[in-house]
């Protein structure tokens, strides 16, 4: 029998069972032997090249809780990160406070407290702001790789490069997330002081 054709929004990338059924795809058709069970009620089409945020999009399709975060919510915003971590393949994915940790194949769940302002919706995928992923990112980097991946989020290149970018955000959105967790702040000094390199000046 030949296979019902999935709507293309569903071939672009990954998907939920949640996003099948809002689309009408039936139960039977997400058992195809053309589509990959890439975890638990999230499938992809054999065919699809999909990467970035194409390919994590079932992730925070599952349920309206979960949001991507760390090092895989630094890579879709295209955050400068050190080679260690951009080899990191794991998914990390986030829920607020309150709710159960994510658990599943290949993810890494957190916890997070989570402001108001402080997840975003970014290339049809729903993340931590790059300003909060800075925040968090620097609980695993030291401060040279933290000044790195702050100056790839407030920097902008303008029609003369080859990529024009206009900037996630700027410094003061950085100094005021740390404000607003004063406990990671105090953190992020100690293991910045225990580690190679210095605080950045514009910080």
């Amino acid at each position: 029998m030949r296979k019902a054709p999935l709507p293309e929004h569903l071939r672009k990338g990954s998907f939920s069972l949640r996003a099948a059924d809002k689309a009408g795809v039936s139960r039977t058709r997400t058992e195809a032997k053309d589509l990959a069970t890439v975890s638990r009620g999230i499938r992809m089409h054999l065919d699809s090249e999909a990467s970035g945020a194409a390919a994590l999009r079932a992730y925070t399709e599952i349920d309206d809780a979960s949001v991507l975060a760390f090092g895989s919510a630094a890579r879709v915003l295209q955050a400068g990160l050190p080679a260690w971590l951009e080899a990191d393949w794991r998914i990390h994915v986030a829920r607020r406070r309150g709710f159960s940790t994510p658990r599943r194949a290949n993810v890494v769940g957190h916890l997070l407290t989570l402001l108001p302002g402080e997840v975003i919706e970014y290339d049809g995928v729903r993340l931590t702001s790059p300003a909060r992923t800075w925040l968090d990112l620097a609980s695993v980097l030291n401060v040279d790789e933290l000044v790195v991946a702050g100056d790839s989020l407030v920097c902008s290149h303008g029609p003369d490069f080859p990529k024009p970018r206009e900037p996630l955000c700027n410094v003061g959105d950085l100094r005021e997330i740390i404000g607003r967790h004063p406990a990671s702040g105090n953190a992020w000094r100690t293991h910045g002081q225990s580690r190679r390199g210095t605080r950045p000046r514009w910080l």
